[in-house]
This record gives C-alpha cells, structure tokens and sequence, in this order.
C-alpha cells in the first residue's frame, strides 16, 4: 500500500529521554509496520522557554538515529 495521505511523523529526539538505540529502533519498526513509506522527520532539541535540562542533542545523535531508521531488522 502506498502510504500518499501526505502525513509524516515528526520526533524530537531528547537527550536521555528518547535517543537509545532500542526506543529509537522500536519507534521506526512501528512507522514501519504501519507503512514503510510515511516519512519520519527526527529533529533536535535545544534548551529553550522554561526547559532548559537536558543538554542540545548532539548532532551525532540525530546521525545514529537516522542510521537506526534506515537498518532493516
């Protein structure tokens, strides 16, 4: 089934929240699932407002959870 309703999933991914490489590959497994053609947008956080703990998330973490998105299991 080809996934054109033009949704995509978006995640922040968080320092210490989010970003382990189990609930990043469960996350992508289960927009895998539903259709392996909707589009997941990961994007970082960055200390902000009222949330300023925890730290920026590195841009090697954004990388790794791509290449995690991208790994066929």
């Amino acid at each position: 089934m080809r996934w054109d309703s033009g949704w995509k999933i978006v995640t922040l991914v968080i320092p210490g929240f989010n970003d382990s490489n189990e609930e990043l590959r469960d996350m992508a497994q289960f927009l895998s699932r539903i259709s392996p053609d909707i589009p997941w947008h990961i994007t970082a956080f960055h200390q902000d407002y009222k949330m300023t703990d925890p730290d920026n998330t590195p841009v090697s973490n954004l990388l790794r959870a791509a290449e995690v998105g991208k790994a066929k299991d």
